[in-house]
């Protein structure tokens, strides 16, 4: 359910961002994303 929250919070700011035209932000926020979504999908054995 936390993730599910932080991936919403992270939409939603992305969306922001390139509304006011900041690309930096947003790209950055896309790799937070990209992060999220890829440790939401590992397996938990593998993180230890």
């Amino acid at each position: 359910m936390e993730t599910k929250n932080l991936f919403e919070s992270i939409t939603y700011r992305m969306e922001r961002y390139k509304a006011m035209g900041n690309g930096v932000m947003c790209q950055r926020l896309m790799r937070e994303l990209e992060k999220l979504q890829n440790s939401a999908s590992a397996p938990r054995a593998a993180l230890g």
